[in-house]
Order: structure tokens, then C-alpha cells, then sequence
């Protein structure tokens, strides 16, 4: 019994330091879903830098409290219970998760959480949706980048207007002289 107990508790310390680095969390309900469709489903995941797991609703309840979010009972989710963690970007497992969903139409957003603060904020199924709908963290940077950029190419084609229309007069008149 004490085995079971050490696997429980090191599930639960894995799940906390998971949640530790995350930047976004989402719950999804995966019954329905066959075993080679959740192993790519997994694959995804990796490759994308995002952590994909599943989770006993108790002991992800007692790992919630661990880390300060007593208003959320995971008991209330329906069905299995998949957990995905984002590091490197908040939108990232919503993203990937509704990808799959489009081929696999049993996965269901159940829920989410992102840091706020000092705690965490619960994402319900409409937030999670709309979550993954928005752009990723370099996409938005590079559409800054982009925004910034685009009227100081007006100013420098504006800048280079005069100078390119006295080269071609100059050309036009040696051209004439000759």
C-alpha cells in the first residue's frame, strides 16, 4: 500500500511542478477517444513544447490546493480528465488541443488556467475557445513588428521620392543631349 501511496504523492509533487512553469493550463474530456489517436495527441504535444497528461480528479485537487487554487474542484469536470501544460507561450496547449478536436470530435475543452498575480484564473469552456483561436506569442510579436515597421517604410519611400525623380530628370536630359 505504501508503494500506491509514494506513486499518488509523486503524481501529485509532478503536477505541481508542472503547474509551476506553466503558462497556461487547459482541462480536456478525452473519453471517447482511442489509444493511437491519444499517442498523437501526445506526439503533438511534445513537439510543440507542451506537456500533455492525465490525472486523477482527487489528486489533482489536492495538487490545486498545493499551489493556492481552492475555488476550482476538479470532481466537477466531466468524463476523463486530460491536463495540458504551455510553457513557452499561453495560448499554445488551447491551440493544440483545438486542432485535434477538429479530426477527433469527442475531445472537449472542459476548462482552463492562467496566472494572474499571485494566483491563478479559471478559464471556463467559452474562455479556453476563444483562447485558442488568438494568435501565438511570435506571431503577435511579429504582427507588432510588422505594424511598427510599416509607416517608417512610408516615411523612407517618401524620403527617396525627390532623389529618385531628379535621377531620372538627369537622366532624361543626358539622354536627350546625346
Amino acid at each position: 500500500m505504501a508503494k500506491i501511496r509514494a506513486k499518488k504523492e509523486q503524481e501529485m509533487s509532478d503536477v505541481v511542478n508542472a503547474m509551476t512553469g506553466a503558462k497556461g493550463v487547459v482541462f480536456a474530456n478525452f473519453a471517447g477517444i482511442d489509444v493511437s489517436s491519444v499517442n498523437e495527441l501526445r506526439r503533438r504535444c511534445r513537439q510543440a513544447g507542451v506537456k500533455y497528461g492525465v490525472s486523477k480528479k482527487t489528486l489533482l485537487k489536492k495538487a490545486f490546493e498545493q499551489v493556492g487554487i481552492t475555488d476550482i474542484d476538479p470532481k466537477t469536470f466531466p468524463g476523463g480528465l486530460a491536463v495540458v501544460f504551455g510553457y513557452e507561450d499561453e495560448v499554445a496547449a488551447a491551440r493544440i488541443l483545438k486542432d485535434f478536436a477538429k479530426d477527433h470530435e469527442s475531445l472537449k475543452f472542459v476548462g482552463g488556467l492562467i496566472p494572474e498575480a499571485n494566483s491563478w484564473r479559471f478559464l471556463d469552456v467559452a474562455e479556453v475557445s476563444a483562447l485558442s483561436k488568438l494568435p501565438g506569442k511570435q506571431e503577435l510579436i511579429g504582427q507588432v513588428v510588422g505594424t511598427i515597421a510599416a509607416p517608417l517604410r512610408g516615411f523612407v519611400s517618401v524620403l527617396a521620392g525627390p532623389s529618385r525623380s531628379l535621377v531620372q530628370v538627369l537622366s532624361a536630359i543626358s539622354q536627350a543631349k546625346n
